[in-house]
């Protein structure tokens, strides 16, 4: 019984580690083990959408959502550097 209360416990821990990676990756926040500074990556891919509607088959980013991750990024004492990815 005491073996099977470790290994859920052991379990339920990987559990947590896996979620805390996972709202990282969510987040765009990249850091290794060895690193010294976090590093937020925000991922343009295609054309940004603003003024103009653009068609359907046309892969875009919004332009509501780069603007404010931009001000929140900013605001983030806790981030230290932006990667910025055109995928266009």
């Amino acid at each position: 019984m005491d073996k099977e209360r470790i290994t859920n416990s052991e379990s339920e821990e990987e559990t947590d580690e896996q979620i805390s990676v996972r709202q990282s990756d969510d987040n765009g926040v990249f850091a290794s083990v060895n690193a010294e500074h976090n590093i937020h990556c925000l991922t343009v891919i295609g054309q940004i959408e603003g003024h103009y509607i653009l068609p359907p088959q046309n892969k875009t980013t919004k332009y509501e959502h780069i603007m404010p991750a931009l001000v929140a990024i900013e605001q983030d004492m806790s981030i230290e550097g932006l990667l910025i990815i055109l995928n266009t």
